[in-house]
């Protein structure tokens, strides 16, 4: 039997701190514990213990979780979603185009700075370089107050909605950890 291989993309890996780590050497773990072959596609400067524990590559020179797009100004900080998404595309653009097929791809800390990459990778890339997708949606896009069952979403959600909308059932699989991010 053809061993399996899964490529986690986690493009803020840097170190040992915050949950990156623990996460990716989790699913690393449990996926080398049935005979997968797992690779970490993580940031430029992963540290060199990680690169050899979880066999990561130091692909991905910017995050959008080091703040590099925060601003006061609404349209600087649409900007740098499209500019995100559009660095994220290209970095797995060259790496996917380089590499040997996978069997899934496993993003697990997706939100709108990399849907509109993926969308675009999707396209180009399932069936040839990757069969499955599955991107884990940890942060929720709306809030609810006062503890309500019903959550409010800002206008500025209605970008997210839309992207999600354009992905077909069969090209992703969208995953969360929690009932109320559902």
């Amino acid at each position: 039997m053809k061993q399996q291989k899964l490529l986690i993309v986690e493009e803020a890996l840097k170190d040992h701190r915050g949950h990156w780590y623990e996460y990716d050497k989790a699913v690393t773990d449990i996926n080398r514990a049935i005979g997968v072959n797992v690779t970490l596609a993580a940031h430029q400067t992963v540290s060199q213990d990680i690169i050899e524990e979880l066999n990561a590559l130091p692909l991905f020179k910017y995050t959008n979780w080091d703040d590099i797009y925060n601003s006061p100004v609404a349209i600087k900080r649409y900007w740098g979603i499209l500019k995100h998404n559009w660095r994220v595309y290209n970095t797995l653009d060259k790496f996917l185009a380089a590499s040997e097929p996978f069997d899934c791809v496993f993003v697990p800390t997706v939100i709108i700075y990399h849907l509109v990459a993926w969308r675009f990778l999707v396209r180009k890339y399932q069936g040839k370089k990757f069969k499955r997708l599955v991107l884990f949606i940890r942060n929720n896009a709306g809030s609810y107050p006062d503890n309500s069952t019903q959550p409010v979403f800002k206008r500025s959600t209605v970008l997210l909605k839309k992207v999600l909308q354009g992905f077909s059932s069969s090209s992703v699989s969208f995953a969360t950890d929690s009932d109320r991010l559902a």
